[in-house]
């Protein structure tokens, strides 16, 4: 529970364009996931990371964090969750 509240709050300061305290967020329920071994969570977390880095124009960093969360979105079977980071990708890294 603390987990799913940690990257709501991370979403919020994201949406909010306080990029550290949604990094800082964003991480703290990173790590809780992994420790309970919340795979569909970490994917969750990965992807809203991933789209942080890339508004913040590291899209490298982005694109690294949101194939680790597709790789997640594929072990849990959520095949809807792996389209949308994959359109993610390309969005982000399509040239103009």
């Amino acid at each position: 529970m603390e987990a799913y509240a940690l990257n709501n709050l991370g979403a919020i300061y994201d949406s909010l364009e306080d990029t550290e305290q949604a990094l800082s967020h964003y991480t703290e329920a990173l790590r809780l996931r992994r420790k309970l071994v919340d795979r569909k969570g970490a994917a969750v977390t990965l992807s809203n990371l991933a789209v942080l880095y890339f508004r913040t124009g590291e899209v490298d960093r982005g694109v690294g964090l949101m194939r680790e969360s597709i790789v997640l979105f594929e072990r849990v079977g959520d095949r809807k969750s792996v389209a949308q980071a994959q359109s993610a990708i390309e969005r982000f890294t399509a040239k103009p």
